[in-house]
């Protein structure tokens, strides 16, 4: 590119990272550190510039994330008094494509008093609504149909089998949580 009566040429220590057109635009190739150079001549006098060019390793898409799930919960805070009380649950996901959003139903939610097998109440069904990233953060809720609110708000990370994390809803309670994918039929 000419500068007056001078010139620009562009360089790049290892073009298999980062590529540079001969207008100085920067292109990733692959992950790595390169060092992009910029080299400006006007007369007899040469002008360096150099900059490091990081290319980090992006992931090919969005893991999957569709799947059948069993939900285990504990509440370990409690607005209500009931810390200790546990909660399980069948999730099923759905996942349209490349796409970061997934929606589906959870059903048989039950929860249990500390130390007691039974249903105190149950089965609860409804929605699944949320979204994760391709690092595999994951945040979504469960709604039941005629609620105004949800009945859980969570958080986790979705590993190759599971999802772990915590969770929280409208009545001050929180707690953790673990959803294993069951392995297809």
């Amino acid at each position: 590119m000419p500068i007056g009566a001078g010139k620009v040429t562009y360089s790049t220590s290892a073009s298999e990272i980062a590529t540079v057109s001969s207008r100085g635009v920067v292109t990733a190739a692959g992950s790595g550190r390169a060092v992009i150079t910029a080299e400006l001549t006007l007369g007899s006098i040469t002008r360096t510039a150099s900059m490091n060019a990081t290319v980090h390793e992006v992931p090919a898409g969005f893991p999957e994330i569709a799947g059948v799930y069993d939900v285990s919960a504990l509440i370990t805070q409690s607005g209500w008094g009931v810390a200790g009380t546990r909660a399980t649950a069948v999730m099923t996901i759905q996942q349209s494509g490349d796409t970061r959003l997934f929606a589906g139903t959870f059903e048989e939610f039950r929860f249990f008093d500390p130390g007691n097998d039974e249903s105190m109440e149950g089965p609860l069904s409804g929605s699944v609504s949320g979204s994760f990233d391709c690092a595999g953060r994951v945040e979504f809720e469960l709604r039941m149909a005629g609620l105004q609110s949800a009945l859980w708000y969570a958080e986790g990370t979705l590993g190759s089998a599971q999802i772990t994390g915590h969770f929280w809803d409208p009545g001050s309670n929180y707690g953790n949580f673990t959803a294993a994918r069951r392995a297809p039929e």
